[in-house]
């Protein structure tokens, strides 16, 4: 995952990551960090879970929406005639968050970016890849209330 300009995030096997932590130095990586996570999403171990996702897609009804909806598959603008095949496609291929990020600024310029969700990790992200605008973190029932 292409979490911003500095920090890439790869899902392996435990040996791969292993090799990569002990050689860090020599593939140019500044730091090498394991992460506790349920599973190595976004990567070919998951690709199996891709036509159960896309059996149950047929039997959604998807409408074109009120507000643009950006893709972290490939950055782009959701469009309904292809929003399915890019959540199945979202499964096994990295997340280009700071690409988003950079088009989301770029093409629509928002006043403010709303961060909602559990801590404030992908907020600091944002801010230092549009360091210029404002982010609100509404991580919590009191933060949404403020």
């Amino acid at each position: 995952n292409y979490n911003d300009a500095s920090q890439i995030v790869i899902s392996s096997s435990n040996e791969n990551l292993e090799y990569l932590k002990s050689n860090s130095k020599a593939l140019s990586a500044r730091r090498v960090i394991p992460l506790e996570v349920a599973g190595a999403f976004h990567s070919r171990i998951v690709s199996p879970a891709k036509p159960k996702l896309a059996e149950a897609l047929e039997k959604v009804k998807i409408q074109e929406g009120t507000m643009a909806v950006y893709m972290n598959v490939d950055a782009n603008l959701a469009a309904v005639d292809t929003l399915k095949k890019r959540l199945v496609d979202q499964i096994d291929n990295s997340v280009l968050f700071h690409e988003q990020i950079l088009k989301i600024n770029s093409e629509i310029s928002p006043k403010e970016w709303i961060h909602i969700g559990p801590g404030n990790v992908t907020a600091g992200m944002v801010k230092k890849s549009i360091s210029s605008k404002e982010i609100r973190v509404i991580n919590s029932l009191e933060s949404l209330n403020n």
